[in-house]
């Protein structure tokens, strides 16, 4: 092999190279626009599972408030109400009470409060169907006293609760039996 021949074969090798190390600044826009989309789809998949997830938290914390009301009337031999306090803003509350005057919802001054929960900010009460004057009272007895007759969810009293373009029932029979579903519209 002569020296020329030789060093043909490296300037070759060497041409090769240098024109395969790097991209063209097409290439490069291709790649961050596919970038771009991809995490805007995220970025929206993120908002719908993170409402999801507040909205469940929620209803899972009202359930469970219903269940300690209803072992507390059990268990105490007394009527505990749930009262739902809805407000144009976004300060919507429950509260567990004690129900002393017989009235069957809430008064201010002559029921004992247990608890009280606020809502968050994000988190929106839409409608309350088949309570009366937005209680229901748990007796002695384990029954469930309120109307159970919802606009949405005939034979059940629910509440209603979204958080932006997701919402969630709770639906709560004459027995107690509670059941939840969430939607997105």
């Amino acid at each position: 092999m002569s020296i020329e021949y030789r060093l043909r074969k490296i300037e070759v090798k060497f041409a090769l190279r240098t024109s395969e190390q790097g991209f063209s600044l097409q290439e490069l826009m291709v790649v961050i626009a596919i970038i771009g989309i991809i995490v805007g789809i995220s970025f929206l998949t993120w908002d719908v599972l993170y409402s999801r997830i507040v909205l469940r938290q929620e209803i899972y914390k009202l359930n469970n408030a219903i269940r300690l009301a209803y072992k507390d009337a059990v268990s105490g031999d007394m009527y505990v109400g749930i009262a739902i306090n809805v407000s144009e803003g976004r300060n919507s509350n429950y509260l567990i009470y004690v129900e002393k005057d017989g009235e069957m919802g809430y008064q201010e001054g002559s029921d004992e409060v247990i608890s009280m929960y606020y809502f968050p900010t994000s988190v929106v009460v839409k409608s309350v169907g088949g309570f009366i004057n937005k209680s229901i009272v748990i007796s002695p007895m384990g029954i469930l006293i309120g109307k159970f007759n919802s606009d949405v969810y005939p034979g059940y009293a629910h509440v209603e609760l979204g958080v932006k373009h997701v919402s969630g029932y709770l639906r709560i029979s004459r027995i107690g039996e509670l059941k939840d579903t969430i939607k997105q519209r």
